[in-house]
Protein backbone atom coordinates (compact mmCIF):
# COMPACT_ATOMS: atom_id res chain seq x y z
CA UNK A 1 0.00 0.00 0.00
CA UNK A 2 1.54 3.59 -0.81
CA UNK A 3 0.50 6.76 0.57
CA UNK A 4 0.96 10.27 -1.80
CA UNK A 5 0.01 13.47 0.02
CA UNK A 6 0.03 16.64 -1.85
CA UNK A 7 0.32 19.71 0.08
CA UNK A 8 -1.89 22.42 -1.38
CA UNK A 9 -2.44 26.42 -0.30
CA UNK A 10 -4.64 28.48 -2.51
CA UNK A 11 -2.26 31.39 -1.43
CA UNK A 12 1.06 30.10 -0.85
CA UNK A 13 2.50 31.34 2.44
CA UNK A 14 5.40 33.64 2.95
CA UNK A 15 7.48 35.80 5.16
CA UNK A 16 7.31 38.52 3.28
CA UNK A 17 8.72 40.80 -0.09
CA UNK A 18 12.01 42.63 0.57
CA UNK A 19 13.18 44.65 -2.64
CA UNK A 20 16.55 46.01 -2.92
CA UNK A 21 17.23 48.53 -5.70
CA UNK A 22 20.17 50.62 -7.16
CA UNK A 23 21.74 47.54 -8.24
CA UNK A 24 23.83 45.92 -11.55
CA UNK A 25 23.45 42.78 -13.36
CA UNK A 26 26.17 41.48 -14.94
CA UNK A 27 25.95 38.74 -17.53
CA UNK A 28 29.24 37.04 -18.73
CA UNK A 29 29.46 34.21 -21.31
CA UNK A 30 32.42 32.22 -20.01
CA UNK A 31 34.20 28.85 -22.01
CA UNK A 32 34.24 25.43 -19.87
CA UNK A 33 37.75 26.57 -19.24
CA UNK A 34 37.11 29.83 -17.69
CA UNK A 35 34.68 29.03 -15.41
CA UNK A 36 37.12 28.15 -12.22
CA UNK A 37 39.63 30.84 -12.96
CA UNK A 38 36.54 33.40 -12.73
CA UNK A 39 35.23 31.16 -9.44
CA UNK A 40 38.69 32.27 -8.20
CA UNK A 41 39.04 35.42 -9.03
CA UNK A 42 35.48 36.35 -7.69
CA UNK A 43 36.90 34.64 -4.11
CA UNK A 44 39.59 36.61 -4.18
CA UNK A 45 37.50 39.85 -5.07
CA UNK A 46 35.11 39.46 -1.67
CA UNK A 47 36.74 41.85 0.04
CA UNK A 48 36.13 44.83 -2.56
CA UNK A 49 32.90 43.73 -3.78
CA UNK A 50 29.61 42.63 -2.59
CA UNK A 51 27.61 40.32 -4.58
CA UNK A 52 24.14 39.90 -4.13
CA UNK A 53 23.50 36.96 -6.09
CA UNK A 54 25.73 35.03 -8.16
CA UNK A 55 24.04 32.34 -10.73
CA UNK A 56 26.17 30.26 -13.22
CA UNK A 57 23.96 28.03 -15.88
CA UNK A 58 25.40 25.99 -18.48
CA UNK A 59 24.03 27.07 -21.82
CA UNK A 60 23.95 24.70 -25.32
CA UNK A 61 27.18 26.54 -27.31
CA UNK A 62 29.07 24.42 -25.05
CA UNK A 63 29.29 27.47 -22.42
CA UNK A 64 27.92 28.79 -18.94
CA UNK A 65 25.72 31.68 -18.13
CA UNK A 66 27.51 33.45 -15.20
CA UNK A 67 25.00 36.02 -13.57
CA UNK A 68 26.67 38.46 -11.34
CA UNK A 69 24.26 41.03 -9.04
CA UNK A 70 25.80 43.40 -7.23
CA UNK A 71 24.90 46.84 -5.76
CA UNK A 72 25.54 50.13 -8.75
CA UNK A 73 28.44 51.22 -6.04
CA UNK A 74 30.99 48.16 -7.31
CA UNK A 75 30.21 48.24 -10.95
CA UNK A 76 34.22 49.96 -11.35
CA UNK A 77 35.39 46.97 -9.19
CA UNK A 78 33.77 44.16 -11.03
CA UNK A 79 35.05 46.10 -14.55
CA UNK A 80 38.55 46.23 -13.27
CA UNK A 81 37.93 42.29 -12.35
CA UNK A 82 36.92 41.78 -16.12
CA UNK A 83 40.08 43.80 -17.26
CA UNK A 84 42.44 41.47 -15.29
CA UNK A 85 40.66 37.95 -16.58
CA UNK A 86 40.62 39.34 -20.08
CA UNK A 87 44.08 39.08 -20.46
CA UNK A 88 43.98 35.92 -19.56
CA UNK A 89 41.51 34.55 -21.34
CA UNK A 90 39.79 36.97 -24.08
CA UNK A 91 36.77 36.69 -26.16
CA UNK A 92 34.84 36.36 -23.03
CA UNK A 93 31.14 38.52 -23.42
CA UNK A 94 29.46 40.60 -20.70
CA UNK A 95 26.28 42.54 -21.03
CA UNK A 96 25.23 44.70 -18.05
CA UNK A 97 21.66 45.93 -17.24
CA UNK A 98 21.87 49.03 -14.85
CA UNK A 99 20.11 49.99 -12.83
CA UNK A 100 17.98 46.91 -11.85
CA UNK A 101 16.07 45.35 -8.81
CA UNK A 102 15.76 42.89 -6.81
CA UNK A 103 12.99 41.16 -5.44
CA UNK A 104 13.50 38.28 -3.13
CA UNK A 105 11.09 35.82 -1.08
CA UNK A 106 10.67 32.53 0.73
CA UNK A 107 8.50 30.65 2.23
CA UNK A 108 7.60 28.05 4.92
CA UNK A 109 7.30 25.10 2.45
CA UNK A 110 8.49 26.17 -0.55
CA UNK A 111 10.72 22.83 -0.89
CA UNK A 112 7.21 20.53 -0.02
CA UNK A 113 5.18 21.46 -3.21
CA UNK A 114 5.58 22.24 -6.71
CA UNK A 115 4.60 25.12 -8.87
CA UNK A 116 6.08 28.15 -6.89
CA UNK A 117 7.88 28.85 -10.09
CA UNK A 118 4.82 28.13 -12.20
CA UNK A 119 2.73 30.54 -9.91
CA UNK A 120 5.69 33.52 -10.15
CA UNK A 121 6.14 33.38 -13.93
CA UNK A 122 2.47 33.01 -14.49
CA UNK A 123 1.35 36.02 -12.64
CA UNK A 124 4.06 38.32 -13.94
CA UNK A 125 3.71 37.09 -17.27
CA UNK A 126 -0.07 37.73 -17.52
CA UNK A 127 0.90 41.37 -15.93
CA UNK A 128 3.62 41.92 -18.97
CA UNK A 129 6.09 42.25 -15.87
CA UNK A 130 9.37 42.10 -17.56
CA UNK A 131 11.78 39.68 -15.66
CA UNK A 132 15.71 39.49 -16.74
CA UNK A 133 16.40 36.44 -14.32
CA UNK A 134 15.38 34.42 -11.82
CA UNK A 135 17.01 32.05 -9.26
CA UNK A 136 15.57 29.72 -6.95
CA UNK A 137 16.30 27.19 -4.28
CA UNK A 138 14.01 24.89 -2.08
CA UNK A 139 13.17 27.47 0.43
CA UNK A 140 13.96 30.84 -1.57
CA UNK A 141 12.89 33.06 -5.17
CA UNK A 142 14.94 35.64 -6.31
CA UNK A 143 13.73 37.42 -9.28
CA UNK A 144 15.73 40.22 -11.10
CA UNK A 145 14.09 43.56 -12.62
CA UNK A 146 14.68 46.48 -14.89
CA UNK A 147 14.31 49.70 -12.68
CA UNK A 148 10.84 50.74 -11.29
CA UNK A 149 9.48 47.27 -11.99
CA UNK A 150 10.08 45.67 -8.72
CA UNK A 151 7.27 47.53 -6.74
CA UNK A 152 4.87 46.64 -9.71
CA UNK A 153 6.04 42.65 -9.51
CA UNK A 154 5.21 42.81 -5.31
CA UNK A 155 2.07 43.96 -5.93
CA UNK A 156 0.82 41.33 -8.89
CA UNK A 157 2.80 38.85 -6.46
CA UNK A 158 0.94 39.42 -3.20
CA UNK A 159 -2.45 38.20 -5.17
CA UNK A 160 -0.89 35.38 -5.79
CA UNK A 161 1.43 34.66 -1.83
CA UNK A 162 0.35 35.53 1.26
CA UNK A 163 2.25 37.72 3.53
CA UNK A 164 2.47 37.71 7.13
CA UNK A 165 0.72 40.63 7.10
CA UNK A 166 -2.55 39.87 5.27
Amino acid sequence: METIAIYWENRVKTYGFQIKQNLSLHHLVLPPAAVSQWSALLLSAKKDIIFEMVLLQANAAPAFDLYLLLQKKWENHLAALRERMGENIPGIDCDTYSPVELLHFQGPHFGDRYGIADKVFGSLSQESVPVLAMGCTAASVYIIFPEHEAPRAEKVLADVFQTPEK
